[in-house]
């Protein structure tokens, strides 16, 4: 549930009011320094967006009552089949209007009575939001995390029309503000959806609990995912930005393999060279008897080399053909093997 804050200007008084929407209710905050203008009549009605409402030509100047601290717009009567009048404020530093109608747009306006006519003090035209689902999404699901893409799925929350993931490296991600689309992309990194250089959107809509999403373009390291509920859409999208049981959730994608690039026979040795893996801190080499690696030779079985991509091994007397290959460490995380170079003495 998402506050909006900003301010209204007023057209007759260097005063400015507060105003919080949340959902389907209007808060109208007034200044410490306002207590001698508080005067004003409360008009609010229902209008699409740029069209004029002509309420100052039918506007009564008697028998307005006061306004109540908080009023329940669905227990007023419309006055001409346009406006509700909402009351005179004469005492309340704060008006909370609610009952407001989900996705729709509204003008909300106060006047002051002069000499018998009104004049306009502020308005506000804004919108409200669809109702904000009850629940949040669960159980988020990841497969294939031992390459540059993974496979998620998660939960769908019931009475929701959507969800939307957003996904940040090495933090958690930000949340999605109603009233704005993120317009996602599985490719990671190429939709961006939220202003701080590290969210992005990857999936909005619905979906069921077999369906995985591909998500592309990882390295390694630690992302973040978020599964967010929403109802409604453009301006009105309302998010549940509550967690769900299993949901956020991380994940630390694997090293990618290393790829042996080359070797040459010296006098004595044998040098081998890889590619440099962003992340790893050694290497691990193995050399084996037979191409499935069933059987590896004696001293160079997993043997960690360093953080290097050369390294210097002895020929295996009397094998005329064996197999070497190498991935890449990082603690516990280890990248799948590498290609295999077959050597012949």
């Amino acid at each position: 549930m998402k506050y909006i804050i900003a301010l209204l200007l007023l057209t007759t008084s260097v005063y400015s009011l507060e105003y919080k929407i949340e959902d389907t209710s209007v808060e109208i905050i007034y200044p410490d320094d306002y207590k001698n203008e508080k005067n004003h009549v409360f008009v609010f009605a229902y209008n699409p967006p740029n069209q004029e409402l002509d309420i100052m030509s039918s506007l009564q100047t008697e028998g307005i009552v006061p306004i109540q601290k908080e009023v329940n717009l669905r227990k007023l009567k419309i006055t001409n089949n346009t406006y509700y009048i909402l009351g005179k404020n004469t005492s309340h530093d704060k008006i909370l209007l609610t009952g407001l109608l989900p996705k729709s747009y509204f003008t909300l306006r106060s006047y002051r009575l002069n000499d018998g006519k009104y004049e306009p003090v502020w308005a506000l035209t804004s919108s409200t939001k669809a109702t904000e689902p009850i629940e949040s999404p669960e159980g988020i699901i990841f497969k294939n995390t031992d390459t540059d893409h993974l496979f998620i799925t998660w939960k769908e929350a019931i009475n929701s029309e959507g969800s939307l993931l957003l996904v940040s490296k090495d933090k958690p991600p930000i949340p999605p503000v109603d009233g704005i689309v993120f317009n996602p992309s599985t490719k990671y990194g190429t939709s961006k959806a939220v202003n701080d250089g590290t969210t992005y959107s990857l999936f909005s809509g619905r979906k069921e609990f077999s369906d995985f999403i591909k998500i592309e373009n990882l390295e390694y390291g630690t992302y973040y995912f978020q599964v967010y509920s929403y109802n409604g859409d453009k301006e009105f999208i309302n998010y549940n930005t509550k967690p769900g049981a299993g949901n956020p959730r991380s994940v630390t994608m694997k090293l990618p393999p290393p790829e042996l690039e080359d070797f040459d026979f010296l006098e004595e040795t044998i040098e081998l060279e890889w590619t440099k893996v962003e992340g790893a801190t050694s290497y691990e080499v193995q050399i084996g008897l037979d191409p499935e690696f069933v059987t590896t030779a004696e001293n160079y079985d997993k043997i960690d080399v360093g953080n290097t991509t050369v390294f210097e091994m002895y020929a295996i007397e009397s094998v005329p053909v064996f197999y070497v290959r190498v991935r890449a460490k990082d603690g516990r995380n280890i990248s799948q093997w590498s290609n295999i170079l077959e050597l012949e003495e």
